[in-house]
């Protein structure tokens, strides 16, 4: 029954209460605290797409659907790439993290990314993948899948412009790591909604200097500061995008 505010009638607190609570009775509930340890699981690798000059940051597209190698879909570790030199296959890895009543709306790191680059032969690459998060023994919290893009360089220019690097199409910044170096960082996000996992961005985790640094979508370090600037503007739009859902 809709409540209707009658002018001149007088309300007490009890009947102010009461409008109160039928009115708080539609809304949707907040997230609740979860406990678990997140899960990760890589699928659906991308057999197609382009290659990047180290130097000058160009693509040449590239289609290995008849010769990428790789092998790990279905587990937490995905591998890809064979055949160039003695450290061939690249691997990115993801480690859960365990969560104690973690609450809603509250950045937090999920689990650890790590990356370690090959050298392989590159037509043997591939250029994506798909990480499917969850909680299973909480499954109320809906799992998320979120597409990684694997972009190799044909190492042309110096240290950093060579570093291959991975990147999240749900915020703007990389992950870069250096030629047979391999590197750790935490995939950092919040349980928002009824719960719902929300990916924010990639911290690169200490002493991690000498292998990789944090990118802005080509192979070069992120100026300082424009890393966290552009975590900054990917959760300010995924919040006005739920709020205009």
């Amino acid at each position: 029954m809709k409540s209707v505010f009658t002018p001149g009638r007088a309300w007490t607190g009890g009947a102010v209460l009461s409008l109160l609570a039928a009115s708080l009775a539609g809304a949707p509930a907040a997230a609740h605290p979860v406990t678990g340890q997140i899960a990760g699981v890589f699928s659906n690798p991308v057999l197609a797409g382009s290659l990047l000059d180290g130097a000058t940051g160009t693509p040449s597209f590239s289609d290995n659907t008849a010769t990428a190698v790789y092998s790990g879909t279905g587990t937490s570790t995905f591998n890809w790439g064979t055949g160039a030199a003695v450290l061939n296959a690249s691997t990115l890895t993801f480690l859960g993290n365990q969560v104690t009543s973690q609450p809603a709306d509250q950045n937090f790191s999920m689990g650890t990314i790590r990356f370690t680059n090959g050298t392989s032969n590159l037509n043997s690459l591939v250029f994506g993948v798909d990480l499917l998060l969850s909680v299973p023994s909480d499954p109320t919290v809906t799992p998320f899948t979120a597409h990684v893009n694997i972009v190799t360089t044909n190492n042309t220019g110096t240290n950093a412009q060579n570093a291959d690097f991975i990147g999240f199409t749900v915020f703007p910044v990389t992950f870069n790591v250096f030629e047979f170096a391999t590197a750790s960082a935490d995939l950092n996000g919040q349980f928002v909604g009824d719960p719902l996992i929300q990916l924010n961005g990639l911290t690169l985790q200490p002493g991690q200097d000498a292998n990789g640094f944090i990118g802005t979508g080509l192979p070069v370090p992120a100026p300082g500061g424009l890393a966290v600037f552009g975590v900054a503007l990917a959760v300010t739009a995924l919040t006005r995008r739920r709020v205009r859902a």
